[in-house]
């Protein structure tokens, strides 16, 4: 993984960035849950918020 495409440590709070998945998920009134995959993203280890979501070129450099 060519960590120099993307920050290491998180500028909002310092922790280092990890490889993960952004999601949604939706509650409904009947208790069920769904879980949308939508892109790969750098994210904030502590999950603080601070995101970036990975290009498709990320995989081919």
């Amino acid at each position: 993984m060519n960590k120099n495409k993307y920050l290491e440590f998180c500028p909002n709070c310092g922790s280092e960035m990890i490889e993960d998945a952004w999601d949604y998920i939706d509650f409904f009134p009947n208790g069920d849950m769904q879980i949308q995959i939508v892109d790969p993203a750098w994210v904030c280890r502590k999950f603080c918020g601070y995101y970036v979501k990975i290009k498709e070129d990320f995989y081919q450099s």
